[in-house]
């Protein structure tokens, strides 16, 4: 066992003991690492597959459900995905999602791990001085936004950080 010391905020300038300890593996790792090997998985596995059903757009209830399948679900994600990486979106870059839950959150936070993002979710019904305490302690650099209004609120959170460089994007149409 190995030992390194550190303060404490308790008792600025004290030492205490940092113990590192490892234990090996019970079960052998599989090929699935993460959630975008889950994703690939699959995709390999039953391209076809219906992975998820969304409203027909413009529908908001009683219309039809349009069958989404693995494959379309990923090439949408890894669209969205290289549009990130395209404006400067980096690996460990934090990026916030701020929606409602939807089928576009899914695209969006799956884009952001293909991109090697970091995503940092922002409840849909925050109020500014809360987006702008999550933008600031997670260092955001992109914003998505479920609808112009939250979209007017990661705008104004990243610009009071200076992080408006990389912009915010909307699910929804932004007349903005």
């Amino acid at each position: 066992m190995r030992t390194r010391a550190h303060g404490t905020a308790a008792t600025p300038g004290a030492r205490t003991p940092l113990r590192e300890a490892s234990t090996p593996l019970l079960v052998a790792a599989g090929p699935v690492r993460n959630t975008t090997d889950l994703v690939l998985a699959r995709l390999a596995e039953a391209p076809d597959h219906v992975a998820f059903e969304v409203r027909a757009p413009g529908i908001l209830v009683g219309g039809p459900w349009e069958p989404v399948t693995t494959a379309e679900f990923v090439v949408r994600a890894r669209r969205l995905g290289r549009g990130l990486v395209a404006v400067g979106v980096e690996s460990g870059d934090a990026v916030a999602i701020m929606a409602a839950t939807r089928y576009e959150w899914a695209v969006a936070e799956m884009a952001c791990w293909f991109a090697g993002a970091v995503v940092v979710p922002v409840y849909d019904t925050s109020a500014a001085v809360q987006v702008e305490a999550i933008v600031a302690d997670a260092g955001v650099r992109l914003g998505l936004a479920g609808n112009p209004e939250q979209a007017r609120l990661l705008r104004q959170a990243l610009a009071a950080h200076g992080r408006a460089a990389l912009g915010v994007w909307t699910m929804d149409a932004d007349p903005g």
